[in-house]
């Protein structure tokens, strides 16, 4: 994936892939306390079909992620990781993570087709299930 610019992003800054099925991203996080956790993105889908990533932690099988399930979000919103499935995406069930402490490799990967109309700007990971980033 490469670096662009939104004024509307956080820091002016967001990831996207400038070609199809080649837009990575692995991000290193130290967890403090073992526990289940669930990750927020904020992201943007250009088209209805966008806002599709491919998440995985520690080598595990790729689980699919549509933010946009069917629908354009033409700005910046938060939503949870969840595995790709028909509804909408803030109410499906989030896809947990159960982390030990320590060291952890999360990879973002652009599904084929999606380049640069999937867009990721911030991730927040927390074991507070009830933490919404939209209230």
């Amino acid at each position: 994936m490469s670096v662009f610019s939104d004024a509307q992003a956080s820091g002016e800054k967001y990831i996207s892939s400038s070609s199809d099925d080649s837009g990575l991203v692995r991000l290193l996080i130290d967890v403090q306390t073992a526990g289940t956790y669930a990750i927020w993105s904020r992201v943007m889908a250009l088209s209805p079909a966008a806002g599709s990533f491919s998440v995985s932690i520690d080598g595990a099988p790729e689980q699919n992620f549509v933010a946009g399930k069917g629908k354009e979000l033409s700005s910046w919103q938060w939503r949870r990781i969840s595995a790709a499935a028909v509804g909408d995406p803030l109410r499906r069930a989030p896809t947990l993570f159960n982390l030990a402490k320590g060291s952890h490799s999360i990879v973002f990967r652009t599904k084929p087709g999606m380049r640069e109309a999937s867009r990721l700007d911030r991730l927040i990971i927390t074991n507070d299930l009830n933490f919404d980033p939209n209230n």
